[in-house]
């Protein structure tokens, strides 16, 4: 089987897409189930998933020299954006709010190229597309609704981070089955030429 360099390049990164997935099915979950009592409790939470995020990206963008260019990007912007979270709690709400929906549009956008490249290659890639189109979602209603809620807003980046880990953990989900098609067929084509070498003898 004949894969593209993108293919390789997210097969050999699937662990950190796994990582990337499950972190945001469980933020999404607990901010689900459990809505917090005050804003800076949210941004607290929500920028250690970012910062968490934005190293896995970063981790992965730096294994490989092509493509992890987007990954690098996706990776630094995450992490500024926790990092603010995580230490100006006081700063204007909807400041924060517009924050937010500059680094979900920013990212969208890099993960939609990334995921149609990948398309390209992989016919599962669009899942990774799949996840940027959600954060440009969350970036256009953030955008919208500076004033919305804490209940609201928990509810948003549940929802958020629930289809985002899913596209990314059933990504990488997909990309393992791929390695082990692909690594279960070497020693059948292997099996099929010992015949024929045989005769020749």
């Amino acid at each position: 089987m004949s894969m593209g360099p993108r293919t390789i390049f997210f097969m050999h990164n699937r662990g950190w897409l796994a990582v990337r997935g499950v972190v945001a099915i469980l933020f999404g979950l607990i901010a689900l189930f459990n809505p917090l009592s005050t804003f800076a409790s949210l941004l607290m939470l929500f920028g250690i998933f970012l910062v968490i995020d934005g190293i896995a990206a970063l981790i992965s963008g730096l294994s490989h020299h092509q493509p992890g260019g987007m990954w690098l990007a996706d990776g630094i912007l995450g992490v500024l954006a926790g990092l603010v979270c995580l230490f100006m709690p006081l700063a204007a709400s909807v400041a924060l709010v517009y924050l937010w929906a500059a680094w979900a549009l920013i990212t969208g956008v890099l993960e939609v190229v990334a995921g149609a490249r990948l398309h390209a290659e992989y016919r599962h890639g669009w899942m990774l597309s799949l996840a940027g189109i959600v954060s440009i979602c969350l970036g256009v209603v953030f955008f919208l609704m500076p004033a919305a809620t804490v209940v609201a807003l928990t509810w948003c980046l549940a929802v958020y981070a629930l289809v985002f880990g899913g596209s990314m953990l059933w990504l990488s989900i997909q990309l393992r089955q791929l390695e082990v098609a692909t690594t279960s067929d070497l020693p059948s084509a292997r099996a099929g030429v010992q015949p024929t070498l045989e005769e020749h003898e």
